[in-house]
């Protein structure tokens, strides 16, 4: 699965925490430097969904954007002196990098909606980006949205037509037994075709083929855009 980044218009904001960061951030005039005590004055709570970083940006290469304050509630599996830094080169370059080098151009805020995979797990995050006036440093806020670990996105395979309604019924929260009516079949067979995706999803759980095939289905959509 490659990444993918929408940018959104600081009016699309829907979350509080952000709401709140950018209208602290327009209050001082749009000033903000990458220090502790501009993180403080945003003051983003530590709940295991943000992520708080101030960047210089005045490298030429966005590789080599420096992370000069990194204050994670959310484990990125690695340290971030620079972009360059960051074990998940491929992540880097598709989500990371361009969206501060444009920051650094543009000289202001910047919304992003990105869908990744980082380090084996699925992620759906915003990021919120604050660069100082001359665009030579920023403050950069990341909002977690859905965060799978240990994520697997496997190619959807192909289905039948019957493990197909199975797959659909599991996903509106039928039992077994509802399913077994609604398709007109014995449970029994019913349950045959949920082992059948189980095995199929390499899932231990109907929750989680379920999800892996919802994952497996944003990818290939990922992949036509």
């Amino acid at each position: 699965m490659r990444s993918v980044a929408t940018r959104r218009h600081l009016d699309e904001l829907d979350d509080a925490v952000l709401r709140e960061a950018t209208s602290r951030w327009l209050a001082c005039g749009g000033a903000a430097e990458p220090t502790r005590e501009a993180l403080r004055a945003l003051d983003l709570p530590a709940d295991g969904l943000t992520n708080l970083y101030g960047l210089d940006l005045t490298a030429e290469n966005p590789l080599g954007f420096a992370a000069r304050i990194v204050e994670q509630s959310f484990d990125m599996q690695g340290s971030l002196e620079t972009l360059g830094d960051y074990p998940d080169r491929e992540y880097i370059l598709d989500s990371v990098a361009p969206h501060y080098a444009a920051a650094r151009d543009e000289a202001t805020a910047a919304l992003w909606r990105v869908r990744t995979m980082i380090q084996r797990r699925y992620a759906v995050y915003d990021r919120l980006i604050l660069p100082s006036p001359d665009g030579r440093a920023c403050l950069s806020v990341s909002r977690v949205r859905l965060l799978v670990e240990d994520a697997v996105m496997p190619d959807a395979p192909d289905l039948t037509a019957r493990e197909r309604q199975c797959l659909g019924l599991l996903a509106s929260g039928l039992t077994v037994k509802e399913m077994a009516h609604a398709l007109g079949l014995s449970p029994r067979t019913v349950e045959k075709h949920v082992e059948s995706l189980k095995r199929r999803f390499g899932a231990r759980t109907t929750a989680q083929a379920v999800a892996r095939a919802l994952l497996a289905d944003m990818a290939c959509a990922d992949e036509g855009r």
